[in-house]
């Protein structure tokens, strides 16, 4: 038998998604992966541990505005909706504030994410280990 885990970069997919104007059903990923996947290895069947998604929060300042607070909600909303689906992990980095551009603009950089996202494929590579 083979083990799958499915590694979801969320910042990524969505920045994709939005650019080609296409909804994501995560409720589906993990089976959309898995088929052709189990259709290339007949020889055994597949066992998906989980499905892994990566992301951060957005930037919320010490003072928040009522725009920041309401989009925190909704993402922190939809990351719990994620967690409640079945075989789904949801793991969170941060988002910190780097300054501003030449035109004024914010800078935000995500971080932690890679260093979360390495430490599970580490520890789903070692025998028996299955991190939640």
């Amino acid at each position: 038998m083979f083990r799958l885990a499915i590694f979801v970069d969320g910042a990524y997919l969505e920045k994709v998604a939005k650019k080609n104007d296409v909804w994501v059903d995560y409720g589906k990923l993990s089976s959309r992966i898995l088929t052709p996947v189990t259709a290339r290895t007949p020889a055994a069947p597949i066992d998906l541990l989980r499905t892994y998604y990566y992301n951060s929060l957005p930037h919320k300042s010490n003072r928040p505005t009522d725009h920041e607070k309401e989009f925190f909600q909704k993402r922190r909303g939809f990351y719990d909706a994620l967690e409640r689906l079945s075989s789904f992990t949801v793991r969170l980095g941060v988002v910190k504030y780097r300054g501003r551009d030449n035109r004024g603009q914010p800078i935000y950089q995500q971080k932690q994410v890679d260093l979360l996202l390495g430490l599970d494929f580490a520890l789903l590579s070692a025998p028996s280990r299955t991190p939640r």
